[in-house]
This record gives structure tokens, C-alpha cells and sequence, in this order.
């Protein structure tokens, strides 16, 4: 598991575990009270920050230079652990930042299901 991290003072923290049975059964009392509390708030039991509002999570997506992927989407930071998968593809977005950003630009042209289905 990851160590701690620093917490600043005005961070606040839950203890709540998001992969437990009764979050994952019901998530939405949950997920008030992590958009309630703050805009980002640190989960202790996982030593991971977590952001619950929409404003900081679309920031996050879109700032990829900063919150990279290439390090591990979840709980394991490749940089400090052993990588639990083998690395992505050297042309893939997740290695390339350039690629990835090109990536973003076309996707976002893909058409959603409910779009196609119009067509169907």
C-alpha cells in the first residue's frame, strides 16, 4: 500500500471506504457528503485524494499534464511501486503526451451511442 501523504491543514479527510459494501450498494449518500465537504478531500484509509464536484474533476481531466495517467489510474503510483500491468504502447496517449493530446482533440468528435442510435 502507499504511504500517507502530507495533509495540508485545510484538507479535510474521510475514512469512509468507497470500495465497501455498503457505499458500493448505495454510493449516493456517499457521494454528497464528498461533494458537500469539499472540493477535494483526502480518503485516509487509501492515502489518496479524491475530488467529488464537477468543476474540479472536468479541471483534472482536462489538465493531463499535471494529473498523468501514465503512473497508474488508481490506487498504485507506477513512479514509487511496481507496475502491476506491463507499460501501454509507446504511441499510446497514455506514453506520449503529445499523441495523448491529439488524442483528446479527436475524440471528441466520436459520436455518442445516443447519437448513432438516432440513426439506426
Amino acid at each position: 500500500m502507499t504511504t500517507k501523504p502530507v495533509i495540508a491543514a485545510e484538507v479535510p479527510t474521510l475514512d469512509d471506504d468507497p470500495f465497501g459494501r455498503e457505499i458500493l450498494t448505495d454510493p449516493y449518500p456517499f457521494h454528497r457528503v464528498l461533494r458537500d465537504l469539499a472540493p477535494i478531500v483526502l480518503l485516509w484509509r487509501y492515502g489518496v485524494y479524491a475530488m467529488g464536484r464537477f468543476d474540479e474533476v472536468l479541471a483534472s481531466l482536462l489538465d493531463w499534464q499535471t494529473f498523468v495517467s501514465s503512473r497508474g489510474a488508481g490506487l498504485s503510483d507506477f513512479a514509487k511501486e511496481k507496475p502491476w500491468r506491463p507499460p501501454s504502447l509507446p504511441a499510446s496517449p497514455e506514453s506520449w503526451p503529445k499523441a495523448r493530446t491529439g488524442f483528446a482533440k479527436s475524440s471528441r468528435k466520436v459520436p455518442s451511442a445516443s447519437r448513432v442510435s438516432f440513426f439506426q
